[in-house]
């Protein structure tokens, strides 16, 4: 379930239209925010994710907090007990539960290929989403809803802060009752990282020897890269 919510919260980008918004509006903004955001050359997004069990639970059985943070081919991920770096040599990915770092060299490469491979069709995309509706504003956020036709969520809200242009918060509701809410607590495209951000020894030691895991992850298995 955290998988697809994430999935569906990175893909979904709404700007407040005229009333009532149509679907070509839709398609116009899904275009420019991700346009927007493509062209950024850093982001930082910082999210607490709320899991219930319904609509009128008020203590959620899962709640998990995620950031992203992107600076050029950059990229550094953290949810749920899960964390990936992506720099210009490694993509390491490691996993709490069972103590391991996995080590991966990168070929910006081939990564670049494979995305410019993927079809983007904003057609294909809205013929899964009824017509939104738009449900008013408060204190400068507007609040939209819509109803997907199929798959596993049945209606998805979102608040967008039309003066800064930024999401504030998503809200799924899934066809066997469950409710997910994702508030954007931190969603800057312009955004100044520490040094050492997206330096892969905050997580991995390579000597002589191979990888090590760094002071921070000691007792951590690192599975090391195959040579190429």
């Amino acid at each position: 379930m955290m998988k697809m919510t994430i999935k569906y919260g990175l893909l979904l980008t709404l700007m407040w239209g005229l009333l009532p918004l149509s679907a070509q509006d839709l398609m116009s903004a899904l275009m420019n925010m991700r346009k927007e955001y493509e062209e950024a050359s850093s982001l930082h997004v910082v999210m607490q994710v709320s899991v219930y069990d319904d609509t009128v639970s008020r203590q959620p059985h899962l709640s998990a907090k995620g950031e992203v943070r992107k600076e050029n081919d950059n990229y550094r991920y953290a949810f749920g007990g899960m964390e990936m770096l992506m720099n210009e040599r490694y993509i390491l990915v490691v996993d709490a539960e069972s103590r391991t770092i996995a080590c991966q060299y990168r070929h910006p490469q081939a990564e670049s290929d494979f995305h410019k491979s993927l079809p983007f069709s904003m057609d294909s995309i809205l013929s899964f989403y009824e017509e939104p509706v738009y449900l008013g504003r408060q204190q400068a956020v507007d609040h939209y809803s819509v109803i997907q036709k199929l798959g596993p969520v049945g209606k998805i809200d979102l608040w967008i802060n039309t003066e800064a242009n930024k999401l504030h918060k998503m809200a799924y509701l899934y066809q066997e009752g469950q409710y997910v809410e994702i508030a954007f607590n931190v969603f800057d495209n312009d955004p100044t990282f520490g040094a050492g951000t997206f330096d892969e020894k905050s997580y991995v030691i390579k000597d002589d020897s191979g990888f090590r895991p760094s002071s921070g992850f000691n007792g951590y298995l690192v599975l090391e890269p195959e040579m190429d």
